[in-house]
């Protein structure tokens, strides 16, 4: 299937087929998939609705490396109803890292996301119940809760949780992290290592310092052949979840305001601290699952 002077980058875990953006020495590429056992298969993946998988990996854009675009500030406005579209930028800023649509769009083919939530309230319990996130910390019983969506290798995200170290450390702030990495194929493989490492919130925040110089980085980063394929959906479903909900960029905020639910984008603000609460024990517009009840 090589030739000499192809170079083969793994690219994400399809229906559990690992693919392979293979590109020739004249610049053309192609996709590959490779079995458990060895076997290497080419030709295109099909959706179930007959789109073609392999032509939007291919796509302008889809390289597993590419750079992100110009920064913006995908933030969402703080009304208690969700626009029936995708929320699009509402002002632009150099303090969030805007989604590469290609890794969206193969998260989104690849992995079952819930029903686009369709106030602030259910944003907020599904992300509870259906993203995959851990603590940062130890928080003190009843802190305030801030789900922070973040790609590891996103600055604007180191610089926001160097800022909240100290409150996460006292327990002051209990900061939920849903790893959306967002930016190229690293971002993945260190998303993956901090959910397969032994303290995921500890070497999360040294990781995320250590790109602001204010700590050495505890984590240590797997070698890809050992990464979970369980872990790799998991962050696939995320990143999906966020794009059905009209999430641009990292880091996105979503938190339990003095009226309601609420969201932010972009790098962390003084005022938005000031403005965080503990979880009601249920929201108050979207009834509890028998699944956060237990």
């Amino acid at each position: 299937m090589l030739q000499d002077g192809d170079r083969a980058t793994p690219f994400a875990t399809l229906s559990g087929l690992q693919s392979w953006i293979v590109t020739g020495a004249d610049g053309n590429r192609r996709i590959v998939f490779t079995t458990n056992d060895g076997m290497t298969i080419e030709g295109k993946m099909l959706t179930p609705d007959g789109r073609d998988l392999t032509a939007a990996l291919l796509g302008p854009g889809a390289s597993p490396m590419a750079a992100p675009a110009s920064e913006q500030d995908a933030s969402v406005g703080s009304s208690q109803r969700l626009a029936p579209e995708p929320v699009t930028a509402q002002s632009q800023s150099a303090s969030s890292t805007p989604e590469p649509q290609t890794i969206a769009a193969q998260a989104g083919n690849e992995v079952m996301v819930p029903a686009k939530a369709t106030t602030l309230d259910e944003l907020l319990d599904q992300a509870t119940r259906m993203s995959v996130w851990f603590s940062a910390g130890n928080p003190k019983p009843n802190a305030p809760v801030v789900y922070m969506m973040a790609d590891p290798t996103c600055p604007y995200c180191a610089q926001s949780v160097d800022k909240l170290a100290s409150k996460i450390e006292s327990g002051d702030i209990d900061l939920r992290v849903i790893l959306a990495p967002i930016r190229n194929q690293d971002a993945v493989f260190q998303a993956a290592s901090i959910l397969q490492s032994q303290d995921p919130a500890g070497d999360f925040v040294t990781h995320e310092r250590s790109q602001v110089g204010t700590t050495s980085s505890t984590l240590t980063m797997f070698d890809r052949t050992a990464i979970n394929p369980d872990v790799v959906r998991g962050l696939q479903r995320n990143v999906a979840w966020g794009r059905l909900n009209g999430v641009k960029g990292v880091p996105f905020w979503i938190y339990q305001g003095p009226d309601g639910a609420k969201v932010r984008a972009g790098l962390l603000a003084d005022d938005m601290l000031s403005e965080i609460e503990p979880l009601p024990k249920q929201p108050a517009s979207y009834p509890q699952s028998e699944e956060s009840a237990q």
